[in-house]
């Protein structure tokens, strides 16, 4: 089977909760989308071209394998999870029991995958690794030390002498891009 590559932050069950049903005899339903920071009237779009992005999860490092399995996980959840929320808002009820649990599993999932999370999640680790940086640079000894574990952790070899990495690091003026791997499936 070849691994999707179009992969939906926000599920097409939930998003076809949100169409509108009175189209056209014949036309899928559709959502009605207004993108506020690009001031463009609203349009409407199929929940398949919604909340969805090419490689949204890991396309490097991580095998089309696991990506996949990731895929199929959140796809059997998600089936699980699609009747009960049409009971909810049928019934206008929160599920009991089991499916209560459920219900909030899929919501906390559901706030976890979004873009937003995942520009949240990359200032975070942007911050942690500056902070990092900040105490590994205080001294050539600590940074040495530090070089020495990766280099016999990595088996690769530093070779930037240490004055000089230190005074690259120390000067901040570098990007920190976490990969997708810090997200979902990482």
């Amino acid at each position: 089977m070849v691994p999707k590559k179009k992969h939906h932050y926000i599920p097409q069950f939930y998003l076809r909760e949100f169409s509108d049903r009175y189209g056209p005899k014949g036309q899928e339903p559709y959502v009605w989308v207004y993108e506020k920071r690009m001031d463009k009237p609203a349009e409407k779009r199929s929940p398949k071209n919604i909340a969805a992005e090419t490689h949204f999860y890991p396309a490097s490092g991580v095998t089309s394998t696991k990506i996949q399995a990731v895929e199929d996980a959140l796809s059997r959840f998600e089936s699980r999870v699609a009747p009960l929320l049409r009971e909810v808002l049928s019934f206008r009820q929160v599920p009991q029991g089991k499916e209560r649990l459920l219900f909030a599993y899929f919501l906390a999932v559901m706030l976890t995958r979004t873009l937003k999370v995942r520009q949240e999640i990359n200032v975070a680790m942007e911050d942690l690794v500056r902070k990092m940086n900040a105490v590994i640079t205080k001294s050539e000894d600590r940074l040495r030390a530090v070089v020495r574990r990766m280099e016999r952790d990595t088996g690769e070899r530093v070779d930037v002498p240490i004055s000089e990495l230190r005074k690259f690091m120390f000067n901040g003026k570098f990007e920190i891009v976490p990969s997708k791997e810090w997200s979902l499936v990482g």
